[in-house]
């Protein structure tokens, strides 16, 4: 595996074997693996290890071109898991409920549009959305929509 790496660093490896060891399977995924599969297999089993391998090196991809974007000055931040934030406490009902709709929304992998008046805490939400979410490791740019056009906004924020 070490060998690999060195040849193609950005390579995705899915490791088959017909001994199941939980020790061989634990290093397997420390150096690097991106599934370890044991036969006999099902084929649809080895499509899923795939088809994840793939979607992990796209966006391994696309975080390098982010970073290359933003002047290589990026530096990644523990997982969601390891930052999450504890949901504040509030007395107000109508807040409890838009905090555990926001918890909610941050465990979804989709975008979240807020919208309210001036002043009323979507910037505290949105941030608090971002850093509770899986994707608390990258960017957060908080956007003032009303300071851009509408056709630039919509061609920007909702394309296919």
């Amino acid at each position: 595996m070490t060998e690999l790496r060195s040849i193609h660093p950005g390579g995705r490896y899915i490791i088959i074997t017909a001994h199941v060891s939980i020790p061989a399977a634990v290093e397997a995924m420390r150096r690097g693996a991106s599934d370890y599969l044991t036969k006999p297999f099902d084929l649809d089993e080895l499509l899923i290890a795939i088809k994840k391998a793939m979607q992990e090196r796209l966006k391994d991809e696309e975080l390098q071109l982010l970073r290359n974007a933003r002047g290589s000055r990026y530096v990644s931040r523990p997982s969601a898991r390891d930052t999450a934030k504890k949901t504040p406490s509030y007395a107000s009902k109508l807040m409890q409920s838009t905090m555990m709709k926001a918890q909610t929304a941050a465990a979804t992998d989709t975008t979240i549009l807020l919208l309210g008046e001036s002043g009323s805490g979507k910037d505290f939400l949105a941030k608090y959305i971002h850093d509770n979410s899986s994707r608390c490791g990258g960017p957060f740019f908080a956007v003032n929509c009303a300071a851009v056009a509408t056709e630039l906004a919509e061609s920007e924020l909702f394309w296919p």
